[in-house]
């Protein structure tokens, strides 16, 4: 497993890019996604296949990177990872929906659901908040 150090080279390197000029390199891709790249570029949505790729390769290493950057930490301090009823509550507050108003109910479901599935993903707890609450509201 890779350590902090890497992830924060790897973090660095993206902000970097575009400070140098680019280099050919070879990629083996899927024909379909040739053709779609090439229709892409033609309708001007890209000013190349390469731009096209290599902005898709640096938009994925971003995606990719801050994620496995945190899970090597909590992998070192695994005390430090936030329950799924915490990202739960987080989720629904960063995206202003109800469920941001009770933090009590992603905790409490998450405990009924660690009984079936303690890694539940904190996506579904939150759809399970959001589904209780609209049941909840239904029935008063």
């Amino acid at each position: 497993m890779s350590g902090v150090a890497e992830w924060e080279d790897l973090l660095d390197a993206l902000d970097h890019v575009g400070g140098q000029p680019g280099r050919p390199v070879s990629a083996h891709l899927d024909p379909a996604l040739t053709a779609a790249a090439k229709v892409a570029v033609s309708l001007g949505l890209a000013d190349s296949v390469s731009a096209l790729t290599s902005a898709a390769l640096q938009a994925e290493l971003r995606r990719l990177a801050p994620r496995g950057a945190l899970e090597e930490v909590y992998r070192q301090q695994p005390g430090d990872r936030p329950s799924a009823a915490e990202v739960a509550h987080f989720l629904a507050t960063a995206r202003k929906l109800p469920v941001a108003r009770h933090p009590e109910l992603p905790m409490a479901l998450q405990k009924m659901a660690d009984v079936m599935d303690p890694d539940i993903d904190p996506e579904i707890l939150l759809a399970a908040t959001a589904g209780h609450l609209a049941i909840r509201g239904s029935a008063a």
